[in-house]
């Protein structure tokens, strides 16, 4: 039988306690990602900001994201691995891609690629006070903001180590639609935050509109709906859970279900 670890929730916090809370998180289920990171240089970032003509523009990086940089710029030991991607901040200034201006978008009109997976897909980050998302090729927004996508990305890979069962689901754009919920037009957060109520569950600080995060001792649910359809996982302590989440969850949204 599996034994189930101490619940440690992610906490909110500023930029500069960022690294401490994500290893709050993972380090109970994972005490090797730290020893796996590794942190860029302050003349590394100053270049970085240099080649996107940041001072010119009147334009900073995100806080969050330099935070990071400074601990894990040049690898993040495998924290976007839900990507197919690893930081490094020296392919960044090598490709030197600089600024995407869309002066057309204003819902993003300065992205720079700060990530790219192993097909070359890229992922981009708005640099605007006001409106800092993360989209996929400037297409799929995925986050409203990179502190968000850090957490999520760790909830994503980290999840299931704090509970000895769990259930992966995804279901389709069309899938969705032609589901119960889709075929009544109820939007898929709202009826998760039912369910959160329902069942007591905490809904977390980095839960936005693209990723849904709620838990307790006894379970948690993530839902992801960044590229139209949605996909997440539900981790629990009693397997009768797995027969309820079904029910009132899973069988709603016409899901395709992988458990352990």
């Amino acid at each position: 039988m599996q034994t189930t670890i101490n619940r440690i929730i992610p906490q909110k916090g500023n930029a500069k306690t960022m690294i401490q809370r994500l290893r709050a998180y993972i380090d109970p289920v994972d005490d090797t990602w730290c020893t796996k990171i590794q942190p860029a240089n302050e003349m590394q970032i100053e270049e970085l900001r240099q080649q996107l003509n940041l001072v010119e523009r009147g334009l900073e990086l995100p806080e969050a994201y330099v935070e990071f940089l400074h601990h894990a710029g040049e690898c993040a030991g495998g924290l976007f691995s839900t990507f197919c991607a690893e930081m490094s901040i020296s392919s960044l200034i090598s490709d030197n891609e600089g600024i995407c201006i869309n002066n057309a978008d204003d819902t993003k009109p300065y992205c720079f690629t700060f990530l790219k997976d192993y097909l070359g897909i890229c992922y981009t980050m708005n640099l605007d006070n006001q409106n800092q998302k993360i989209f996929m090729e400037e297409d799929y927004a995925v986050s409203e903001n990179f502190e968000n996508l850090v957490f999520q990305s760790a909830i994503t890979q980290y999840e299931e180590k704090y509970y000895p069962f769990y259930v992966y689901f995804s279901s389709s754009i069309h899938g969705l639609n032609t589901s119960e919920i889709g075929i009544k037009e109820i939007d898929l957060f709202d009826y998760a935050d039912q369910i959160v109520k329902k069942y007591c569950l905490n809904k977390l600080w980095f839960s936005d509109s693209y990723c849904f995060f709620a838990c307790s001792n006894e379970m948690s649910l993530m839902l992801n709906r960044s590229g139209g359809g949605v996909y997440g996982a539900i981790c629990f302590n009693e397997k009768e859970m797995q027969r309820e989440m079904e029910k009132v969850l899973l069988s709603k949204i016409n899901t395709k279900i992988r458990k352990n």
